[in-house]
């Protein structure tokens, strides 16, 4: 779609959705760049309406939209609050060996379902467990359960997973559509089963956040000082409900985005033998030369494996970019755009346009590597940029980093089927399945 608009209009084009809503694209990075001057310390844009709907007339469940939709004041009071211990480093280090651990855990279970083709049959619905187990362990500081083996469609991990996409399903189908369901939402399909799904992701966070809380209270009677991310949160003076809102935000945006950029990965390497094997050798040589001992030091001393993350976030990005609206006129591309209308900031296009990269269309991890020609900065933002960025980038960008290094210490990864290219569901998600060969190493 963008493809045919950006060759018919050039980068800038004005598209009317469905539901009336007027959009101006934008996809020249300097444009962009302007309109994140814009920002100001209250970032607004609208998304998940009828999320939005069911959080606003459940209050004595939320304090409010949550943080990835609300907008003013309520969403920097929780921005504010949680940002500290998401993106503080000294956090999301300490989980490098627990979260090493589950990247082990993840591993044995590939051997364990490998088939006689050597493919794990439905390997995205794996990586969301994965994701889950990951993201519950940081959140939590426990272990879900969700890489035990034999777990039915009635297990615990399985009932979030399967809701969270079930909510990102209706989400997709009402986003952009018409919005004939606000005036009677209670009535409609999806907002029944927006309900449904919701409740479950809620059942299931608020039972691990009271025993974070009970653990908290142990710590707190013995003077411990091995502190996580939500025991953090819960040290201030904040709402329970404004915490359990985030805390559904964050499981349900880290299953899906961080799966479906590991899963780019993993098809890029397989595609691309050569470079695959120089991320090998470059694994291989970082952990001889540390003992086999994972810790920040050594994630840092592997450049490939950074430019493998981010080349294919370039090519096969999970979101194509983000959205805002202004309180005033802007004046983007010599263009004066009326204050209210929607702006779609589209990064992930441009990082495919040869204006931007050479070769756009080749996975080349070396243009990412030191010394190399820097790209322009608004040209690829996997993570937003500004005060509305990714909360939960750090996190995310680590959990790739360990899963990479396991997998590619244990298997060559190859690929025989049809290309895989990305659809919209809501977030980006591969079109087909993933069918990956992993053959043993020696």
């Amino acid at each position: 779609m963008h493809k045919e608009a950006l060759e018919t209009y050039g980068k800038i084009y004005r598209m009317n959705v469905l539901a009336g809503m007027k959009f101006v694209m934008i996809i020249d990075p300097d444009e962009i760049r302007k309109a994140f001057q814009h920002d100001g310390k209250f970032p607004k844009r609208r998304m998940l309406d009828m999320v939005k709907v069911y959080r606003n007339q459940n209050k004595n469940l939320y304090s409010s939209a949550g943080i990835l939709i609300e907008n003013g004041e309520k969403w920097y009071n929780t921005r504010v609050k949680v940002q500290q211990p998401m993106l503080k480093p000294q956090i999301v280090d300490k989980y490098i060996g627990k979260m090493h651990s589950v990247s082990e855990d993840f591993v044995a279970r590939m051997k364990y379902l490998r088939d006689q083709n050597g493919e794990v049959p439905n390997y995205l619905n794996e990586l969301y467990k994965w994701a889950l187990e990951s993201i519950g362990l940081i959140t939590f500081n426990t272990r879900l359960g969700c890489l035990e083996a034999n777990l039915t469609e009635n297990s615990e991990p399985q009932r979030m997973i399967t809701a969270v996409s079930n909510v990102f399903q209706v989400a997709a189908a009402t986003e952009l559509g018409p919005k004939f369901w606000l005036w009677y939402p209670k009535l409609t399909k999806n907002y029944k089963k927006l309900e449904k799904n919701s409740e479950c992701i809620y059942d299931i966070t608020t039972k691990y956040m009271e025993e974070t809380k009970e653990k908290l209270k142990d710590k707190t009677a013995n003077n411990a000082v091995d502190v996580g991310i939500l025991e953090t949160i819960l040290q201030q003076d904040i709402d329970n409900r404004e915490v359990v809102g985030f805390m559904c935000d964050l499981l349900a945006a880290g299953i899906d985005t961080t799966s479906h950029s590991t899963a780019a990965i993993l098809y890029l390497l397989a595609k691309h033998q050569d470079r695959q094997e120089i991320l090998h050798r470059e694994i291989k040589t970082v952990l001889e030369n540390n003992n086999y001992k994972i810790t920040r030091e050594v994630l840092d001393a592997m450049p490939y494996l950074k430019g493998c993350i981010q080349e294919s976030m370039r090519l096969m990005p999970v979101v194509d970019g983000t959205q805002r609206y202004y309180d005033q006129d802007i004046v983007l591309s010599g263009y004066r755009i009326p204050a209210g209308t929607y702006v779609a900031l589209l990064s992930g296009v441009a990082g495919k346009l040869a204006d931007y990269f050479e070769q756009p269309d080749q996975f080349m991890p070396e243009r990412w590597l030191p010394g190399a020609k820097k790209p322009h900065p608004y040209a690829h933002m996997p993570f937003g940029s500004g005060p509305r960025s990714c909360i939960g980038r750090r996190l995310a960008y680590q959990e790739m980093q360990l899963l990479l290094i396991k997998v590619l210490q244990n298997f060559k990864i190859e690929y025989h089927h049809d290309d895989i290219g990305m659809i919209f569901r809501f977030v980006n998600m591969p079109d087909k399945p993933l069918r990956f060969k992993f053959v043993d190493r020696k």
